[in-house]
């Protein structure tokens, strides 16, 4: 494959779907990973091009992760640059009304999914010997106010993440940032 494969994680979300459009129209081979079938069907009718796959997958899950990104490889071959636009928000909660079930959906979605992704794409771009992976952070992780811990927490340990990413990436030509 010439094109260059961008995987786009978190892709039927408003931003995902944004950068689907962005790279289908700048010949970019765009795969777009996400969990509702619904919204993926309707993304791949909306493109309907050779240069789009779309992939189901819950990627807060490890195994998940790990056989998404053996599909994408097996099937296209490379994977040039990785944007990991998934995420959430949760807020609303004083540090002593959070529930534990929703600091680990906040950590499962805005940092755990975005590690397990990243940890198999960064293989494939070692063996490359070349990569970009972008992850999607948020002004808020450097702000700080009431009831907004959860979100701070995953999003501020988003950004050491990739930090540290971006420092192991170095030696192989792996770029990784974070825009926020």
């Amino acid at each position: 494959m010439n094109q260059k494969v961008v995987v786009i994680a978190g892709a039927t979300g408003q931003l995902g779907q944004e950068l689907v459009r962005y790279f289908l129209e700048n010949d970019y081979f765009v795969a777009a990973i996400g969990r509702s079938e619904q919204k993926l069907d309707l993304l791949n009718n909306k493109y309907s091009k050779k240069n789009l796959s779309v992939f189901k997958a819950d990627l807060t899950l490890q195994e998940s992760s790990h056989k998404i990104t053996e599909k994408i490889f097996s099937q296209l071959g490379r994977i040039d640059i990785l944007i990991n636009a998934m995420g959430g928000f949760a807020g609303g909660k004083s540090v002593y009304e959070i529930d534990i079930s929703e600091w680990n959906k906040m950590i499962d979605l805005n940092l755990n999914a975005t590690f397990y992704i990243s940890q198999y794409v960064m293989k494939i771009m070692k063996n490359q010997n070349q990569g970009n992976i972008i992850n999607i952070s948020a002004a808020a992780s450097f702000e700080r106010a009431a009831k907004r811990l959860v979100y701070y927490v995953s999003k501020s340990a988003l950004n050491a993440l990739t930090q540290a990413l971006a420092v192991e990436g170095k030696e192989f030509n792996i770029r990784v940032n974070a825009i926020a």
